[in-house]
């Protein structure tokens, strides 16, 4: 899920992110990085969206499983996280 650095940009949805990567967005906002052990706070509410940063899949093998963890905003506010 971490993608490859050193790949050629060409073939990315999102060009700037690492090629083949497990790309992120909550609520249709900009793709972020997952990669593996990814931890982080949404700043709205949303759909919950993956993408792998490949524009030809059809020469991939394997596959990611994601596993989504939400924590309600009152655990944050009270000193959580």
């Amino acid at each position: 899920p971490e993608g490859l650095s050193d790949a050629s940009p060409n073939y990315n949805r999102v060009r700037n992110l690492s090629h083949g990567a497990l790309l992120v967005s909550v609520g249709g906002t900009q793709w972020e990085h997952g990669g593996a052990m990814k931890s982080f706070f949404a700043e709205q509410s949303g759909t919950v969206y993956f993408l792998v940063n490949d524009r030809d899949t059809s020469n991939n093998q394997g596959g990611f499983v994601a596993e989504v963890t939400i924590d309600p905003i009152t655990s944050f506010m009270a000193g959580g996280r």
